[in-house]
């Protein structure tokens, strides 16, 4: 299955962002894209055809008719983790061989596909396995999004450090946000993740000050990431 599992530092950070653009990018090169966020929670349904705002997001920007179940297959109505959610709610979790199972089947309609995850890499699925086992399941190369807000080192290096341990393959870190006029300790941070872990494909996307759109983040994504040029059909 080629494709990218996207995850992240945090919840809220942008993972969604970073996927629209690298959709967008993909579909400009006539790679056919399939885009899936198998896990999502919400206090609210976003509207009637997708329960999930970050569903909808990704649909549009892979400009399909897909269904939201196909996207989003498990939803919870609690903005919380699926262990905790399905607890409060009493519904049933998810098994990891069918969340699998279910990725695969989209997999084989599309030539590329980009995957988010939920939260960070060890958000709980259930008692048995989190996000980082569902990412080494699916054996794809993985994005880690971050912010560039106070205490990040840290919360990278954790995130990095569970990738090591669960032998994911990290092809890239990207700080989201990064502020247009940031501070030394700001400037330092993409060196200093580099230096820090030997990753080289590390680099930030600006903040912006209208809602970021999928196709300026695509090409943002585009000129900072050498992977993304090579891509042809």
């Amino acid at each position: 299955m080629r494709g990218l599992f996207v995850t992240g530092t945090d919840t809220g950070i942008g993972k969604t962002t970073i996927c629209t653009g690298l959709i967008h990018i993909l579909r400009s090169k006539k790679i056919d894209v399939g885009v899936m966020k198998p896990f999502a929670s919400s206090d609210r349904i976003f509207s009637n055809r997708f329960r999930s705002e970050d569903s909808y997001r990704l649909a549009m920007a892979a400009g399909s008719g897909i269904c939201d179940k196909r996207i989003n297959p498990f939803f919870y109505t609690v903005p919380t983790s699926p262990f905790i959610a399905s607890r409060i709610k009493h519904q049933k979790l998810p098994s990891l061989k069918q969340a699998i199972t279910i990725v695969l089947e989209e997999s084989r309609r599309h030539q590329y596909m980009i995957i988010e995850g939920m939260g960070g890499v060890m958000v709980p699925i259930t008692r048995e396995y989190t996000i980082a086992t569902f990412a080494k399941q699916l054996g794809m190369p993985v994005v880690v999004v971050a912010s560039a807000k106070l205490g990040t080192l840290n919360h990278i290096l954790l995130t990095l450090e569970v990738c090591s341990n669960y032998n994911l393959d990290v092809a890239a870190v990207i700080i989201n946000m990064m502020p247009r006029e940031p501070e030394k300790p700001q400037r330092l941070l993409v060196s200093s993740v580099r230096m820090l872990t030997g990753i080289k494909s590390i680099f930030a996307i600006p903040e912006s000050n209208s809602p970021p759109d999928p196709k300026s983040i695509g090409v943002m994504l585009n000129n900072r990431w050498q992977k993304l040029k090579s891509f042809r059909t």
